[in-house]
């Protein structure tokens, strides 16, 4: 504050001749100058920061005013959208993304959860419901409106949404994977108690044998009774190596050599319609590859793969296995390229999208009560796991190129 009494001027309690009053005056502009500036500064660096956090933000983000358009639009918004932040800028939310729900009937504005939050300032959120693109598609979102308060009262909105299909997705394999995990450790307790049911029927059918004659029909009787329960026993050890409670220990393994020794078990075990042959693309630098892993394991592998092969053929036909580096091997995952594929063909019925996509899930099978029990798969596909490999299928229902193609990449032994 200034105050002029005679020749002087007093500014904030200390005098000043009016002499120097101009140099004072360029100074107090000066400094007020100087904090306007600062005070810009700080402004551009917040508002460079909102932008670079709405910027990296994976989630659409936009602003509404209190009459429900648009004020910014971050990139993934626009993204989503396909609208550019000019095109939604200025605009009515409401008409240009979320004007009709997902099965094409009206939404109208007054029952729009992101415009409520505008006149009763709460936050509402919704995850049924989708946004509508600018080339006329639609998603699947979850969105939370946000108000903005001034002097009590909503003044504006922020809307933070996400499209839902990954999210789902994600959720879904979780589920699965639970599901899984479920099962095999009710598995896992099923068998145990199973396997101490066979012993004990074992034990007293083996003493039964020696108590019974050579020859008698009583004593083949008692044999069958052993035979089916060293059945069940192999049963009980396919849950529990899907369970993953057997311990294993794993070592090299020649992979060709293991399947033909399986595959001249096989052959005199499969229907006489059913033939099996088998070849090898491998080079001859790479017959010793070998794969990690314990000889039963891929005996395991075989025998499941063919054995399905040969059902999914009832009238007869080809079962062809071979073995290739997976470089070979067109369509291969590049992260596969060292591994060693083997394949499994067969020209059966072949499988529809919805029996492929539940093939490897526990228990589940195609054929009639008492043909299978639905754990071959299962137990490939857990042992595969266990290894470091993948499982690719290909199948056709119908055309020339009818049937089943299985393809197990196994990574080499280091």
């Amino acid at each position: 504050m200034f105050l002029i009494t005679g020749s002087s001027v007093s500014h904030d309690g200390f005098m000043i001749d009016q002499a120097s009053l101009p140099a004072a005056l360029g100074r107090a502009a000066d400094s007020a100058r100087s904090r306007v500036e600062d005070l810009q500064l700080e402004l551009e660096k917040t508002h460079e920061m909102h932008r670079q956090i709405l910027g990296a933000a994976g989630d659409g983000i936009f602003g509404l005013d209190a009459n429900g358009l648009t004020t910014f639009v971050n990139p993934a918004a626009q993204a989503m959208l396909g609208y550019t932040s000019d095109e939604l800028v200025g605009k009515p939310q409401h008409a240009m993304i979320h004007h009709t729900f997902a099965d094409g009937s009206c939404a109208p504005r007054e029952k729009c959860l992101i415009y409520r939050a505008l006149h009763d300032g709460h936050v509402h959120s919704c995850d049924t419901e989708v946004f509508w693109r600018k080339d006329g598609t639609s998603f699947p979102m979850a969105y939370t409106s946000t108000p903005i308060m001034r002097n009590g009262k909503p003044d504006g909105a922020v809307v933070v949404f996400q499209q839902t299909s990954e999210r789902k997705r994600r959720e879904q394999a979780m589920l699965e994977s639970s599901k899984l995990e479920a099962i095999g450790t009710l598995a896992a307790g099923i068998a145990h108690d199973f396997n101490n049911i066979l012993a004990s029927i074992i034990s007293f059918a083996e003493l039964t044998t020696d108590d019974l004659t050579q020859g008698a029909d009583a004593r083949h009787n008692v044999q069958q009774i052993i035979n089916g329960c060293f059945r069940a026993r192999d049963l009980v050890n396919r849950m529990l190596t899907f369970a993953r409670q057997n311990p294993m220990e794993a070592g090299a393994t020649n992979l060709a050599v293991e399947v033909r020794e399986v595959l001249a078990l096989l052959r005199a075990s499969l229907p006489p319609t059913v033939q099996l042959t088998f070849e090898s693309g491998m080079r001859p630098g790479d017959a010793n590859a070998a794969v990690t892993a314990m000889p039963a394991q891929i005996q395991q592998i075989i025998m499941n793969l063919c054995i399905n092969a040969s059902h999914a053929m009832p009238d007869g036909g080809v079962v062809g296995i071979r073995l290739d580096p997976a470089l070979r091997i067109e369509g291969s995952p590049p992260e596969r390229a060292d591994d060693i594929c083997l394949t499994v063909t067969d020209g059966g019925t072949g499988m529809t999208p919805e029996v492929m996509a539940r093939i490897f899930d526990p228990f589940f099978t195609t054929k009639e009560p008492g043909k299978g029990t639905g754990l071959g798969l299962s137990v490939v596909y857990g042992i595969v796991a266990d290894m470091g490999g993948v499982i690719k299928v290909q199948s056709r229902i119908e055309g020339r190129d009818r049937g089943t193609v299985f393809r197990v990449f196994l990574p080499l032994a280091r």
